[in-house]
């Protein structure tokens, strides 16, 4: 069964409460909190001081699901990584200069929140369908391929859209990545 948790990280060094989410408790400097135990959906989308505190970078939040047995808050977890198995990674708020950044490790399609797409081809080659480019001039992609398999990374994209006149890209080796930006008609690598 699929958990869902919404883990809020302190990464100052001092103490931090969410004021418009007052069942939150005060999160201890690098301390973790799981927003879904105090709050609704809504309530945590609809929290103004908690878009302040990610804007001044206090705070960093992230949403993990899982298959898995359900995750276990461990304060002493400074961050989380995506070394997690069938783990998809993303960091909610796209506020300011903070990218939405989301790891895969299967077949994924790209909506128009995703920043960075990190992708883990360890288990086989994945496909990362991007949205037609048509009518969002300016939107850019960052594909990256984070595994060290052989595994290829396919990028795509919906309806009639190229990627520098191609049907699709490829990334075969670790570490390399495209960024990838529309024109209102295609999508072109720069």
């Amino acid at each position: 069964m699929a958990r869902e948790t919404w883990i809020v990280t302190n990464r100052t060094n001092k103490q931090v409460s969410i004021g418009d989410l007052i069942s939150v408790p005060v999160i201890v400097p690098k301390g973790t909190v799981d927003l879904l135990r105090y709050h609704t959906y809504n309530q945590i989308e609809q929290s103004k001081d908690l878009s302040t505190l990610i804007r001044m970078k206090w705070l960093a939040v992230a949403k993990r699901k899982t298959e898995t047995a359900p995750v276990v808050d461990r304060p002493e977890m400074d961050e989380m990584t995506a070394a997690d198995d069938a783990v998809r990674l993303e960091v909610l708020a796209k506020i300011g200069d903070i990218a939405l950044v989301v790891t895969v490790t299967s077949d994924y399609t790209a909506t128009t929140d995703d920043d960075v797409i990190l992708v883990d081809a360890t288990s086989g080659s994945v496909t990362i369908t991007l949205p037609s480019a048509v009518g969002i001039s300016g939107e850019v992609y960052h594909v990256k391929k984070i595994d060290s398999t052989n595994n290829t990374v396919i990028i795509e994209s919906e309806g009639s859209s190229t990627i520098d006149g191609e049907t699709s890209e490829f990334i075969m080796v670790q570490w390399t990545s495209l960024q990838i930006v529309s024109n209102g008609t295609n999508w072109f690598i720069v």
